[in-house]
């Protein structure tokens, strides 16, 4: 038994409720061949934006059984309100401690790169500073400063540069960018159409248009290109996760589901079905999802398990007194 709730109901003793942040397309065969294989009933409710926070920080709710979210500052939210439980062992054993909360409270399933995009005729910003310089002169693209997304970025962004240059930083790209309404997509496009030189996003959005049936996603995927033209240059990282509510229910179901998400199968469907890559796998590049291996990525640090240390100045930025 596998259904989408369209409320906030609680999951009963007999039916396990994930809230997550993707949606049914992506997690709906995974929790179905969970069922399939343990006889376990499940239900989920998609939640996008901060929307699993939010309600997981709301009091009137009746908290989900286990959460799969986006971004490792979501998670460390979630950690630090007190809201979760250590996982099982068996959940993070096979993940690599710089995907994971330290006290084991989360962990990643996915990996996925956050750099620069940009025209492949165009040899493009050498380099963060040359970003800089680009946004300065109205050729940057970049969604919303506040999102999600750009506050891991400027928190990678401080542990390598350090405090003073990665807010410097972020104040000339902010205050300066390319404004294109829209998430990453609408950047990239805004790149495809020549609005602005260069854009920062997630590499999984011009993947997924370079698999795409729509002959022009694909027309445009193929006129750019992902990443520093230089590709030693490390790129940041950060992760798709899972973590346990403190529900108080009993804890057994819960954590076999926990275990079989982070494990090797379910990793691989989840990679395939958001172009990202997997953790708990032999070589953790391995391009699953189509295209992928034309992507020239070093990840660089600070890992995912570490990124919260550089927020505080970020959420400043962002959130100012």
């Amino acid at each position: 038994m596998l259904m989408a709730a369209a409320g906030a109901a609680a999951a009963d003793e007999q039916t396990l409720m994930v809230w997550s942040y993707r949606g049914g397309p992506v997690i709906e065969p995974l929790l179905e061949a969970f069922t399939a294989q343990t006889g376990l009933a499940v239900e989920y409710r998609v939640l996008g934006g901060d929307g699993i926070v939010e309600a997981m920080l709301d009091d009137s709710q009746s908290l989900p059984d286990l959460v799969l979210v986006v971004d490792a500052l979501r998670m460390d939210t979630l950690k630090q309100a007190g809201r979760l439980r250590p996982l099982p062992a068996g959940a993070v054993t096979e993940i690599a401690p710089k995907w994971r909360d330290g006290d084991g409270y989360w962990t990643g399933i996915s990996w996925r790169a956050r750099s620069v995009v940009r025209r492949a005729d165009d040899h493009g910003p050498a380099d963060l500073d040359a970003l800089r310089q680009l946004a300065v002169d109205g050729q940057l693209c970049i969604r919303e400063g506040a999102h999600v997304y750009n506050r891991g970025f400027l928190s990678w962004l401080n542990a390598n540069l350090g405090e003073a240059a990665a807010m410097a930083w972020a104040t000339a790209v902010f205050d300066n960018r390319a404004e294109v309404e829209g998430g990453d997509r609408d950047q990239i496009r805004a790149v495809a159409e020549g609005r602005c030189s260069a854009a920062v996003v997630n590499h999984y959005y011009l993947m997924r248009w370079a698999a795409s049936e729509d002959p022009a996603e694909r027309a445009i995927a193929d006129g750019l290109v992902f990443g520093w033209p230089d590709p030693s240059i490390p790129v940041a990282v950060n992760v798709s996760a899972i973590a346990l509510p403190s529900t108080g229910r009993p804890a057994e179901a819960a954590d076999q589901l926990a275990i079989w998400l982070a494990g090797r199968d379910a990793q691989a469907m989840y990679a395939v079905s958001v172009f990202e890559f997997p953790l708990n796998w032999p070589a953790q590049q391995i391009p699953l999802a189509p295209g992928l291996d034309r992507l020239q990525l070093n990840p660089g640090t600070p890992w995912p398990a570490e990124l919260p240390l550089y927020r505080k100045a970020a959420e400043a930025f962002f959130d100012p007194p």
